[in-house]
């Protein structure tokens, strides 16, 4: 759907999963496996580069329990996020302020929320810049870290009593 509107698109598919080789001969299927690559596994010093070379973060997952590491990674890295309506999703995009809420299993949502980021730059850009301040103010590690040994501070202080 997006090729039809874009043939010079590609899409990156990261890490090596059980169904790779059905992805690859689907991709065969359907024509755009010239369109689509297929990383493999990519070695975590490594990812930072394959996710910042990307205009747009894509999860359709199905299944994720809090918020996805790919997709921290990717709002990390200032993409815009388009993601599937379940779990915590929402607490972290928020749909049309930082990226896009789309259904389970909607082929055609997910199709006009990509060719709508790729024709308006402007927005594609906007939503970047507010994911990244996102993870930056509420998933840091920094930050994170220092309330634990806040909290070991303040367990140690209570049993020494």
């Amino acid at each position: 759907l997006v090729l039809s509107e874009f043939p010079k698109a590609k899409f990156l598919l990261m890490e090596k999963g059980s169904q790779e080789t059905e992805l690859k001969e689907l991709a065969q299927a359907l024509g755009v496996a010239e369109s689509v690559i297929f990383t493999g596994w990519v070695p975590a010093e490594e990812l930072p580069r394959y996710i910042a070379s990307a205009d747009i973060y894509v999860s359709t997952s199905l299944s994720d329990a809090g918020l996805a590491a790919s997709t921290a990674e990717a709002m990390a890295c200032g993409l815009p996020a388009i993601i599937t309506d379940f779990g915590d999703n929402r607490k972290w995009v928020e749909d049309g302020v930082n990226g896009f809420i789309i259904p389970l299993k909607a082929p055609e949502v997910l199709a006009s929320k990509i060719i709508h980021l790729i024709k308006d730059e402007e927005t594609r850009k906007r939503f970047g810049r507010i994911s990244r301040e996102i993870i930056m103010e509420r998933n840091n590690w920094e930050k994170e870290m220092g309330k634990m040994g806040n909290l070991y501070q303040e367990l140690i202080e209570k049993w020494k009593r």
